[in-house]
């Protein structure tokens, strides 16, 4: 099966990498990148500018130049020295960008897509409209990777999405998104 997992802390993303390394049946990781899309830059790009401008969204956890966590998976996908030169990138150029050999291991088994703060303010209230669900906007940004990568492959493979936060934990965006105030959000997480 694929995992979606949103990507301003990269913890999520390598939880399942580690998990598909020891052996667990998972095909590709589909990471949802906010506006500040470092990672997607990297993976369709071949490079990233380690100090691009930080954009606010509805997903501040995901506000930031890069990833939290990014250079682990640099580090697990080839080795210590490119991870090396990637901190190196960090503190010194400015521009990281790998080899191809490096590129190959760090994009194998793994996509990612850049969804827009009004991208999640749709998913959320069309998600609850369609399915009596309420994501959260980092659940939403986890969701809008799989539709992507559905709509991009043609893939009907079987996929779990991993997210950490409560819609309550985001009850002003969620509010704002669904069009209604943070106490009938609250009753209608608690009924879910």
């Amino acid at each position: 099966m694929d995992v979606a997992v949103p990507t301003g802390d990269f913890g999520l993303p390598m939880a399942v990498w580690y998990g598909r390394r020891m052996g667990l049946p998972i095909g590709t990781i589909l990471c949802g990148c906010n506006e500040n899309s470092a990672f997607w830059e990297l993976l369709h790009r071949g490079q990233v500018d380690t100090h691009m401008p930080v954009v606010s969204t509805t997903t501040p956890e995901g506000d930031m130049a890069l990833p939290q966590g990014m250079e682990r998976l640099i580090c697990e996908a080839c080795g210590q020295q490119e991870a090396m030169s990637f901190s190196f990138s960090c503190d010194e150029e400015g521009t990281y960008a790998p080899g191809a050999e490096a590129m190959a291991s760090i994009r194998s088994g793994v996509y990612a897509a850049v969804i827009s703060r009004n991208r999640v303010a749709t998913i959320i209230p069309n998600m609850y409209q369609s399915n009596q669900y309420i994501l959260d906007p980092y659940s939403a940004l986890a969701f809008g990777a799989l539709s992507d990568y559905r709509t991009r492959n043609g893939s009907g493979r079987t996929v779990l999405m991993l997210c950490e936060k409560s819609p309550v934990y985001c009850s002003e965006a969620v509010s704002d998104a669904m069009r209604i105030p943070v106490s009938d959000l609250k009753i209608l997480v608690s009924k879910q």
